[in-house]
C-alpha cells in the first residue's frame, strides 16, 4: 500500500508550494487511488511510483541548489563583513594620519609664527638702530659742516692777513727801489 499523499494535496513541500505544478498530476492520480477509482493494473501504480521518484529527485536537487545558494550567501556575507572591517580599519588609519598631519601643520605654523615674531623684533631693532645711527651721522655731518665753515672763515682771515703781509712786502720793495733810485740820483 502506498502512503497517503495528503501533504502534496495541500501544496506543502520544502519550497512552500513552489513545486505544486509538478505535483498536480501525481495528486490527481493519488486522489483517484484514494477514492477507489484507482488503477486496475500495476502499470498505473508503477507510473505513480516513477513520478514519485522523479519528484523526490527534483525536491532533492532543489534542496541541493538551495544549500549551495545558502553557502554562497553565507560566504558572501562573511566576505562583506571582512571588507567592512577592513574599510573601518582603513578609515580609522586615515583619520589617525589626518590627525597627525593636522598636528604637524599646527606645530609648523606655530614655529613659523614664532620665527616671524622674532623676525619682526629684529626688523624693529634694526629700524631703531638705523634711526639712531642716522641721527648720529646727521649730528656728525652738522659738526663737520660747522667745522668746515669755521675753518673756511679762518682760512679767509689768514688769506687776508697773508695778503696784507704780501702786499706790505711788495709795498716795501717798491719803496726800497724808489729810495735806491733817489739815492742814486
Amino acid at each position: 500500500a502506498l502512503p497517503p499523499l495528503r501533504r502534496w494535496r495541500s501544496g506543502g513541500c520544502c519550497c512552500n508550494g513552489g513545486m505544486a505544478w509538478l505535483a498536480s498530476p501525481l495528486v490527481m492520480e493519488a486522489r483517484a487511488v484514494e477514492t477507489g477509482g484507482g488503477f486496475s493494473d500495476v502499470s498505473g501504480l508503477m507510473a505513480v511510483h516513477t513520478r514519485m521518484t522523479q519528484l523526490e529527485k527534483a525536491v532533492g536537487d532543489q534542496t541541493e541548489v538551495q544549500r549551495r545558494h545558502e553557502h554562497w550567501w553565507k560566504t558572501t556575507q562573511a566576505a562583506l563583513e571582512q571588507m567592512l572591517v577592513k574599510l573601518s580599519q582603513e578609515h580609522q588609519a586615515r583619520e589617525g594620519v589626518q590627525t597627525s598631519l593636522k598636528e604637524l601643520l599646527a606645530k609648523e605654523k606655530d614655529a613659523r609664527d614664532s620665527q616671524l615674531g622674532g623676525l619682526k623684533e629684529q626688523i624693529d631693532y634694526l629700524e631703531i638702530l638705523v634711526s639712531q645711527t642716522g641721527q648720529s651721522h646727521a649730528r656728525g655731518l652738522e659738526a663737520v659742516k660747522a667745522s668746515h665753515s669755521r675753518h673756511a672763515s679762518q682760512s679767509e682771515d689768514r688769506d687776508l692777513h697773508h695778503a696784507s703781509i704780501a702786499q706790505r712786502l711788495v709795498d716795501l720793495e717798491s719803496a726800497l727801489r724808489e729810495a735806491a733810485v733817489k739815492q742814486e740820483r
